[in-house]
């Protein structure tokens, strides 16, 4: 049986992934650097969360990179460079007017990835992903994202809970309120910590 090369094996759209793993990748000190280099005013917001916002975690692969990634390990090299970079997101991220501008704050066109898998005798759901060291889940929460069936393993403790704090729990609890609920408790513990551990208290515990 021949076996058809796959897209990663032959092209990546390398140079607009670059960049987007960049702004990914960046912490808000830099965002001026990068403006500098798109020819952008520094004046304007920052969009996050990203998912190293959550805990820093030094393996973590851009999502836009992860998104990739998937897809061109699925389609086979004849595909149409265009459509693939539509299915990824990329003409979207071009357009936005959110800075920084990135895949990750794009959805991919799973419409068009249903047609394109369909005329390939192949349905999204039927696609499985498995990710044996997923870390803090990028490649499988990339995975869902495109409508895939995605398995992830993870065996470090901190890891694994940033894994499910990634991939499970948005979608587990997206409709009880979950950000709410965490931003309250955020407040809780910030007030807290202001008044237990206000400068005054440090100071006292010193001199203790």
């Amino acid at each position: 049986m021949k076996v058809r090369e796959k897209l990663i094996e032959s092209w990546l759209p390398l140079r607009a992934l670059s960049v987007d793993a960049s702004f990914e990748q960046s912490f808000k000190p830099k965002y001026g650097e990068l403006r500098d280099k798109l020819g952008l005013s520094r004046k304007g917001s920052n969009y996050d969360p990203k998912l190293r916002s959550i805990h820093t975690w030094f393996a973590r692969r851009p999502c836009g990179i992860a998104r990739s990634l998937n897809l061109a390990s699925l389609l086979p090299s004849q595909i149409d460079k265009k459509v693939f970079e539509e299915i990824l997101g990329i003409p979207k991220v071009r357009l936005s007017t959110k800075f920084p501008p990135l895949l990750f704050y794009t959805d991919p066109d799973r419409s068009l990835l249903s047609s394109v898998l369909a005329r390939l005798g192949r349905r999204p759901e039927q696609i499985t992903v498995i990710d044996p060291m997923a870390g803090g889940g990028a490649i499988p929460l990339e995975s869902l994202r495109l409508g895939f069936k995605t398995i992830a393993v993870e065996y470090n403790p901190l890891a694994f809970l940033l894994l499910r704090s990634t991939v499970e729990f948005p979608a587990k609890y997206a409709d009880a309120e979950l950000f709410e609920k965490t931003l309250e408790e955020a407040k809780a513990m910030i007030n807290w910590a202001r008044e237990n551990l206000g400068r005054q208290q440090i100071v006292n515990l010193i001199n203790n």
